[in-house]
């Protein structure tokens, strides 16, 4: 309850223009949608995708980097000027990194389906210059802080897997790194569970207890599960480049561990919360720490070799679509709708109620769709069945369009309320 109020004071003197965070979020918006028509596009492949360059790889990407990457970039440009109480000097490296990040995931995707080496090297140093200045001003503003320290540890950590995460994507670009599996299982999981893990966990010791109006899990737990969770994380990347299969389980387990131990906290943050009804965004949330936790179990017995052909495409599944897909979306809901509140406000004025800047009717379609996609396509997955793939995909483009009109729609409301709110009072 006191962190709401201590992240709310103030914060209209820290905001962006809203042009800035949500080219992300609009962005994000539209590579979901490309994510799932690329599926779609790929269902024959899907079942038995085992890395390459092709529409499944080019959709993975369209969600790994167009969808979380995105989120998290334009969440973070804002929040953490707001959270960390230190304003942007100046907004052209913001704007700049856009502008080569956007697009380049564009080009690295196009790259993927045609298999192009060329246009996949320009898509990446587009893309890892656009991060480049983005990591820029996020550390400009960490290291002038002072507060918030589980979610600056948090993300420095995520820093740190960022850069191991672009120079590995980059060797395998310019071959100069063999592309194996071991390699390609690395890349992954530092993708997966070390940039993304460690933002959504670092986040989420914000976010939550700030939408549920509750006050925050202890520092010192939420420090002991971090040490723990990157712990793993190390021993399971280093063991697998080693091949060192034995280790890589223990590692998991630890992540394991960690995971289980997040989950119970921010449950039990959301239940003594003073906020009842939070809402659909807290549905998707909730069933996305449900699928974390499961998505490390299942990448342990895949690589124990359980007798199950599609157990390691499975987990990578349910930690790309059934976690993190789930969670940033889930997240997206909440951010969009509380940034446009406080760009719609302004001195003087008070901000405009969410339920002014969101409809419902979106999210509820987008809901439906999301969950029904994930089943079909989990299932098309385990039994290498098109026509589930095919079904699901079918759903989750419904369900992205859904989302993109939700967002379209924020953008609109926030824009009408600012100008009732800047009509002088007779």
């Amino acid at each position: 309850m006191q962190l709401a109020g201590t992240i709310i004071a103030g914060a209209g003197a820290r905001l962006l223009p809203p042009s800035i965070p949500y080219r992300f979020f609009f962005a994000s918006g539209l590579y979901h949608l490309l994510g799932w028509a690329l599926m779609l596009k790929a269902a024959v492949q899907v079942p038995v995708f085992q890395g390459g360059p092709g529409f499944t790889l080019a959709a993975l990407h369209a969600l790994t980097l167009g969808v979380f990457v995105m989120t998290a970039m334009g969440a973070s440009l804002q929040i953490f000027p707001v959270v960390t109480g230190q304003s942007l000097k100046t907004l052209w490296p913001a704007r700049l990194a856009s502008w080569l990040f956007i697009p380049g995931v564009g080009v690295l995707i196009a790259g993927f389906t045609s298999g192009h080496t060329e246009t996949m090297a320009a898509g990446g140093i587009s893309l890892s210059a656009g991060l480049t200045l983005y990591v820029s001003v996020i550390v400009r503003l960490l290291a002038q802080a002072s507060s918030f320290k589980v979610l600056r540890y948090h993300f420095w950590l995520a820093l740190v897997a960022l850069a191991a995460l672009v120079l590995i994507g980059l060797a395998m670009i310019f071959d100069l790194l063999s592309i194996d599996q071991d390699v390609a299982a690395a890349h992954g999981t530092i993708a997966l569970y070390g940039f993304m893990g460690l933002l959504a966990m670092g986040f989420s010791s914000v976010l939550v207890p700030m939408f549920a109006l509750a006050n925050a899990p202890s520092q010192g737990y939420s420090l002991l599960v971090m040490a723990l969770y990157s712990a793993g994380l190390v021993v399971c990347v280093g063991a697998g480049l080693a091949g060192q299969q034995q280790i890589v389980i223990i590692g998991a387990g630890m992540m394991l561990m960690a995971t289980l131990a997040h989950v119970l906290s921010m449950n039990r943050v959301i239940k003594a919360g003073m906020k009842k009804k939070l809402g659909i965004s807290f549905i998707l949330i909730r069933a996305s720490w449900i699928v974390f936790p499961l998505s490390i179990a299942s990448g342990i017995a895949a690589v124990s070799g359980v007798p199950f052909e599609p157990a390691l495409l499975l987990a990578g599944y349910l930690a790309v679509f059934g976690w993190l897909l789930t969670f940033v979306l889930g997240v997206q809901q909440q951010i969009m709708p509380f940034l446009a509140a406080m760009n719609a406000s302004t001195a003087g004025n008070k901000p405009p109620r969410l339920s002014q800047l969101a409809r419902g009717a979106p999210l509820k379609i987008h809901a439906v769709c999301h969950f029904i996609a994930f089943v079909f396509v989990g299932i098309g997955i385990a039994i290498d069945m098109e026509t589930a793939v095919q079904a699901g995909a079918s759903f989750g483009l419904i369900g992205a369009c859904a989302f993109l009109w939700f967002t379209a729609d924020v953008y609109r409301r926030m824009n009408i309320q600012s100008s009732k709110n800047e009509r002088p009072q007779i």
